[in-house]
């Protein structure tokens, strides 16, 4: 009785396991608003427990917002890939990525570059999100979609840095009707996934230019399964 009993709790804990979360938010924040609207998107989706990615440069952008306003502009003329300070493990897991950033210079900082040409986003559903200082989307919606060709890549959404705070109903609204469908994402679970991300440096978003799911527990025809199993097992052993 104790060895079936045990090999019904190893199946339990597999199934419970392999229904990992497959869907990312990645983001690049400075000044912490983008950062902001990455937790409230995360929110929004924590029924599907998705998982965080912060996006950090290896060499940190000066505290000072002159001068990093002038490093983000010297890296855009140069067409620069800085380097990233972490990596996602294993990007090929997911089906569904947001991507967060500010707007510089009418576009992505060049570290959302360098993040996207790292990894292989054929077939993946990318959905972007920024903060702006007036700008809008900029031309950032063009850029990303050339720069990952194989990818579908959504109209995304945008709102003012200094808004940020205040827009978890909006950016609500937003998740709810992108009609993420369950061939992007597995079973609802409860909780939101995990930060991934090893280092938190701050970001201002003011230097612009001048303008999976995973479940919280057993699926519910696993979790049905189990039931039966465990009731029939007990009605046996109580006729014994």
């Amino acid at each position: 009785m104790k060895k079936f009993m045990l090999a019904v709790l190893i199946v339990f804990i597999s199934v419970n396991v392999s229904e990992a979360g497959n869907i990312l938010i990645a983001y690049f924040s400075r000044s912490g608003n983008t950062q902001k609207v990455a937790e409230y998107i995360a929110s929004a989706l924590s029924s599907d427990k998705p998982d965080m990615f912060r996006i950090i440069t290896a060499e940190p952008y000066p505290e000072d917002y002159t001068e990093t306003t002038e490093k983000a502009k010297a890296e855009q003329n140069n067409n620069a890939r800085p380097a990233l300070a972490g990596h996602v493990e294993d990007m090929s897991k997911y089906d569904v990525v947001f991507l967060g950033y500010p707007i510089w210079w009418g576009t992505v900082p060049m570290a959302i570059f360098t993040f996207l040409e790292e990894y292989d986003f054929s077939g993946k559903r990318v959905i972007p999100f920024n903060t702006h200082a007036g700008s809008g989307k900029g031309r950032s919606i063009e850029d990303i979609t050339a720069a990952i060709p194989g990818a579908d890549v959504d109209e995304g959404f945008a709102v003012r840095g200094t808004d940020a705070e205040g827009s978890g109903a909006s950016v609500s609204a937003w998740v709810n009707g992108l009609n993420i469908t369950s061939e992007e994402h597995t079973d609802p679970g409860t909780t939101p996934g995990t930060e991934t991300t090893q280092q938190d440096n701050e970001e201002t978003e003011k230097t612009t230019g001048s303008s999976s799911s995973s479940s919280g527990g057993c699926g519910i025809f696993s979790g049905t399964l189990l039931l039966c199993v465990l009731l029939i097992t007990r009605k046996n052993y109580i006729r014994r």
